[in-house]
């Protein structure tokens, strides 16, 4: 064999060679391409309909779920959705739809001082009281900026969330709780009430706080069974306003 018959020789075979290598890459292209298309595929099949369809559920078990952020969230798709029970996974992404923001005004306690005056009661921005006699605790956020009254039997005081919304806030409703404030002679109490509850099997204690709009806060506070010497007009506001704004 002469030179030029191996030369045309080990050319066809880096040809042969170099043309199996285009074909292994569009090969491998068009798996890709069918990897895409059947993912895409996967993706269209998860309508409402179809998840309803295979999960045993109703279209309507889907009110007031944004369908295609519940896939997205919970990272669902046809290989996968049966491994999960919707019913609790919908009731789940409700729940935490409804909580919604949290909002912490406990700080109104931790930066008080002074007291009220009668010039104030327009400048209110958020009133907060808890109350607690016996086994009974009763918790209110008022907030005008908002307008929107929040009232429970568990501390929302320092977590306060839109499910534990009972009221909006209208305007009568501000002059009614100015009024109570006015007639509660707020402006007379004493920052803080103690009392004891020695020798009783009974407790008692509460608090008002209050957050004005140039950010001052004032707080008023009481405790005890005995000798609290919690005025009388105190207890009568915050069962007012409970009973004003009841769930």
């Amino acid at each position: 064999m002469n030179k030029k018959q191996l030369g045309l020789i080990t050319v066809k075979m880096i040809s042969a060679a170099t043309l199996l290598i285009f074909v292994m890459q569009a090969s491998a292209a068009d798996n890709t391409v069918q990897e895409a298309n059947s993912e895409m595929e996967t993706n269209q099949k998860l309508t409402v309909e179809y998840v309803a369809e295979i999960c045993n559920l109703d279209v309507s078990d889907f009110d007031g779920v944004d369908f295609n952020e519940f896939i997205e969230t919970y990272e669902l798709n046809s290989d996968n959705i049966g491994e999960y029970y919707l019913p609790d996974l919908i009731r789940f992404y409700k729940r935490e739809k409804a909580v919604g923001e949290v909002t912490d005004y406990s700080a109104i306690f931790d930066n008080c001082g002074g007291k009220l005056t009668a010039e104030d009661f327009d400048k209110i921005d958020v009133i907060v009281w808890d109350y607690h006699e016996g086994n009974g605790n009763k918790y209110m956020v008022i907030d005008f900026a908002k307008k929107s009254v929040y009232l429970s039997y568990k501390d929302i005081i320092a977590e306060c969330k839109e499910s534990d919304k009972v009221a909006d806030l209208s305007q009568a409703d501000v002059e009614f709780i100015k009024a109570g404030l006015s007639e509660s002679k707020i402006t007379e109490w004493k920052n803080e009430y103690i009392g004891t509850n020695e020798g009783t099997t009974g407790s008692f204690s509460w608090s008002i706080g209050v957050r004005l709009a140039d950010g001052r806060c004032v707080s008023y506070h009481g405790n005890g069974v005995v000798n609290s010497g919690t005025p009388a007009e105190t207890v009568a506001l915050i069962k007012n306003l409970s009973a004003k704004f009841k769930s």
